[in-house]
């Protein structure tokens, strides 16, 4: 994922690197795209580098909308939480410390690890993952922070069958969300299992409370 941070001009783009089977490190330009840099990162894991966390794949950045920070998401590929690190918007050389990420911002994942998607809007963050208590890839859901993903009290089963990767973006309608996520085929005969298609839908913003599964 990418972000653009206008009041510094500054791009940012998460990928993988690292020097295990999976890692994640984070770039930076301040001239529009000519040079790019290497943030610095600080991990939990003994198997992270000073410019990149391990043993984590696809990964998504967001800017908080009440602090301004930069929250990184990265896939963990088994039951454990997404590991998450942040990065303070005053800092001219970015850092990425896991320690400073909120609690809530380390959601859970299914067994095999699942891409979710992150987006802000107005003065709350929306998270887009699938949350099964087997934890299987079903129950495409949307959850909603109110207070920069410290908690995620409010959300909504989009789809509740068989479901994997989503993506959530902004809409010229300003009272909705849009999100595009994989799924099964009406047609079982045709294909089965979670990415059969990729369908897109609408949600209103404000989501009623939510309690998981």
């Amino acid at each position: 994922g990418g972000l653009f941070l206008p009041n510094q001009g500054r791009l940012i783009v998460a990928g993988y690197a690292g020097t295990h089977d999976a890692g994640v490190s984070v770039w930076y330009s301040d001239n529009g795209g000519e040079q790019w840099d290497l943030a610095n990162v600080s991990g939990s894991s003994p198997y992270d580098t000073h410019t990149s966390f391990e043993n984590v794949t696809e990964s998504v950045l967001v800017q908080l909308p009440q602090s301004g920070n930069v929250l990184l998401s990265m896939r963990v590929d088994s039951s454990s939480p997404r590991r998450a690190a942040l990065a303070e918007i005053s800092s001219t050389l970015p850092l990425f410390r896991e320690s400073a990420a909120p609690s809530g911002a380390r959601l859970p994942s299914t067994k095999s690890g699942c891409m979710g998607s992150l987006i802000s809007s107005d003065d709350s963050v929306y998270y887009s993952m699938t949350i099964a208590k087997d934890q299987s890839r079903t129950n495409m859901t949307v959850l909603m922070s109110e207070d920069d993903s410290k908690t995620w009290t409010h959300g909504t089963v989009i789809y509740a069958g068989p479901s994997a990767y989503s993506d959530l973006t902004t809409l010229q309608n300003e009272n909705e969300l849009g999100i595009a996520f994989e799924r099964d085929a009406e047609d079982h005969s045709t294909c089965s299992g979670q990415s059969c298609t990729i369908v897109f839908t609408t949600f209103p913003k404000t989501l009623p409370p939510y309690s998981p599964p």
